[in-house]
This record gives C-alpha cells, structure tokens and sequence, in this order.
C-alpha cells in the first residue's frame, strides 16, 4: 500500500495541501518521461531548490521550444491483429478552396488571383458609388482590390479584379459585381442614352411616295408656318421606321441575346396571318400644336399590337430595355418630323433653350388643322431589325443593322 502514489505524506505551501510523492533515484531520466507523465517544472528555481538535480538543464529555454514537425499527408496507420495496413492519402491541393475551379478566376505566382469583367461604361459608376464609397465597401468585403478604366477613357468597359486572399474572393467580387450590373439594367439606373433600338421598318414605295407628297405639301402651302419649311425638320424617307422598344447593347453578350431574342419572335409571329399595317393621320407628343418637337402619323394594324407589346416584354425581361413602363403598350408611331433633326447652332440659340438643348420648336397649328387625316399607306409587316443609333447603311440609306429577321414572306 506503501507504493500507491495517493498513499504519501502530506505538506503545506502558501495555504495549499501537496503530496510528497517518494524519490525514487532516476533523476537522469525526467527528460525522457513516458507520455502521461509529470511534466518537467520549467519554472523551478535551482538556487531555492534543496532536492536532488533533475537534469532540467538538458531541457532547451522556453523560448527554444521546438515546434513539432507536420504530420506526413500520406499517414500510414498501424493496423490492429488481423486488418490490412491502412494508408490515408493527403486532400487534394486546390488554387484557393471554393473558388479554385471558377473558370472566371486566373492564378498569377504563388499568391495572386485575378480576373476581369466586361461592364457597360454607364454603369461603372454605379458600382464605384458617391466618394467611391461602394467600391471602397466591395474591396473590404471581398479582400479584393478593384480596378477601373480611367474616367477619360470611354471605350474600354473591363474592371480588372485581384486578390491575395484567394480565388475564392475574387469569385465572390465577381459575383457581387454581376449583381449590380443586372440590378441596374432591370430597374432603368442607367444615365448613358441606348445604343439600338428594335424597329419595324416603313420604307417601302408606297410610303416613301406618300411621305415625299407630304413634305412637298408642307414646303410650299401658303396656309402653314414658316417654322414648318426647313427640311432639315424631316425624317430621312430612307429611315422611316416603327420603334419597337430603346435597347442598351453593351457587351457581346448583350447582342447575342437581343439577336436570338428577335429571331424567336420573328419566328412566332410569322406562323399567324399577314400583318397589315395602315399609316394614316397625323399627331403630336404634346398638347400645343403651335410648339412642337415631335409630329407623327398613327398606325393601325391587326395583331400589330400584340406582337409588338410581346418582342418589348421579352427584352425588358432580359433586362436590355431602358426606362421602359412596363404597364404601357408600346405606342407604335412614324415621325415624320423631328426638332432634333435641325439643332439650332449656338450663336442663334437664346436663354429659352434649357430643357431640349439645341432644340427650336415649330408651329403646326395650322397643319393639324388643314390635314389632320394624311394618308401615308399601307404595307405588310415583312421583318422586324434592331438598328444601330446615329448610323447609315451607306447602300440602302437605313441604318446600319444588327440583325434583320425575316417575319414572313410577302405574297
């Protein structure tokens, strides 16, 4: 019973009871204390120590520790009597955890990861946001920095994205970018103005003869304003169209989209009846007929409508359809004259010109009075484009045309 360690004489120190366990005469081997054992005291004071020497001094300084090498990743456990050997094999190593298999995210050196992104150029400041502040809240975020084109810089669209953090940061940037960009084109904070538009074109003989009857008509009739005899003031009759839907066509994507888009609606409508299309009287945007920017001629047509409300549902729902109101009908029209056709230059403009800038308005009073019910003709519906802004197609004078698809064959 003697041996049993909780069998031993007791002390007292500072108010606390120890055992006094018995020498057993193997100081030289404390170094070397099986695992379970009593730990070494580190702290012992060898000048107030009146026991035997236990060899602390082979034991290396606190300071000098050495710090236990890595487990081997291809451990070998010793298997029990009667079982295999088993041997584990060491995980994968990946790029960055999560996000080492995103395609979007490139590896440069050791530790950096990038990547880019193409981003319409109005919406950049979106994403940077007042004094940089959503930028600023991103890179935090993320751990990631982000880079922008130089504000002078308008044609490149990339936002280059690195990290030190890990693919897996600048994944999550990326997608946290993605989301603010569709946020953005699907709510209308857009401040550049479209790049297409999706069009029905009215350019046919019949139209073309009628709207040249018509300027004639205004160009030399006594009855009508002077404002209205400026030619720059009329649509090209190679132009004359039926606007659809503003599109916002920034990125490749964004074009093959739009494209199949039209081809899917082309090919739904072109299974009904032949779209007749009837043009005919005249109107205007506002309600004073002696102030105008804006006359046109009304459409009429069966099942016109609803093709045209249809194609312009599908591109809001992709989200390339700029400030659009989504409860309205598309109000189908062809401009035949335009105060944005004829800019007034600035040495004649006045202080009267701040809400259309470089605009004069024109009177037709007298126009909608006389020939309020001009007739331009009627045609079949044969094809539905999507046509670039501000261009001309140097062969036929349209514009220039990102996809033209065939409705239907006319008889």
């Amino acid at each position: 019973m003697s041996s049993f360690p909780l069998n031993c004489d007791l002390y007292e120190a500072n108010g606390s009871t120890y055992r006094r366990t018995p020498y057993r005469g193997e100081a030289t081997h404390m170094n070397t204390l099986p695992a379970g054992g009593d730990t070494a005291d580190l702290y012992a004071d060898d000048s107030q120590d009146d026991g035997p020497a236990c060899g602390l001094g082979e034991f290396p300084a606190e300071s000098e520790v050495v710090q236990p090498k890595p487990a081997n990743p291809n451990t070998s456990l010793a298997p029990p009597p009667g079982f295999d050997r088993l041997t584990i094999p060491a995980p994968a190593k990946t790029a960055a955890g999560l996000g080492a298999a995103d395609p979007r995210v490139k590896q440069e050196g050791e530790k950096r990861w990038t990547a880019s992104i193409e981003v319409p150029k109005n919406l950049h400041g979106l994403l940077i946001g007042p004094k940089h502040t959503t930028k600023t809240e991103m890179e935090k975020a993320t751990q990631c920095r982000i880079i922008f084109p130089a504000r002078h810089d308008t044609i490149t669209k990339t936002i280059r994205i690195s990290s030190a953090a890990g693919a897996e940061s600048v994944a999550r940037c990326l997608d946290r970018i993605e989301a603010v960009v569709i946020s953005g084109q699907k709510t209308g904070r857009i401040s550049k103005d479209p790049t297409h538009f999706a069009a029905i074109p009215c350019n046919y003989g019949c139209v073309i003869d009628q709207f040249r009857t018509f300027k004639d008509m205004v160009m030399t009739c006594d009855e009508l304003d002077d404002s209205l005899k400026n030619e720059a003031l009329f649509a090209s009759h190679n132009k004359l169209h039926l606007t659809i839907c503003m599109l916002h066509l920034d990125t490749d994507e964004d074009k093959a989209s739009a494209k199949q888009i039209m081809a899917e609606m082309s090919k739904k409508y072109g299974e009904r009846d032949q779209l007749a299309v009837e043009i005919e009287k005249l109107d205007i945007m506002n309600d004073d007929p002696s102030s105008v920017h804006v006359l046109f001629a009304k459409v009429h047509g069966s099942y016109l409508q609803d093709m045209v409300d249809d194609v312009r549902a599908a591109y809001v729902k992709a989200g390339l359809v700029v400030r659009d109101n989504k409860d309205e009908h598309v109000k189908l029209h062809m401009t035949v004259m335009n105060s944005r056709y004829a800019p007034v230059s600035e040495e004649n403009k006045g202080p009267e010109y701040t809400g259309y800038k470089n605009r004069k308005t024109f009177d037709a009073e007298a126009l909608m009075k006389y020939h309020p019910n001009f007739h331009f003709g009627v045609f079949i519906v044969d094809r539905m484009d999507i046509c670039t802004r501000y261009t001309e197609d140097k062969e036929t004078g349209y514009y220039e045309c990102l996809v033209s698809e065939k409705v239907r064959e006319i008889d």
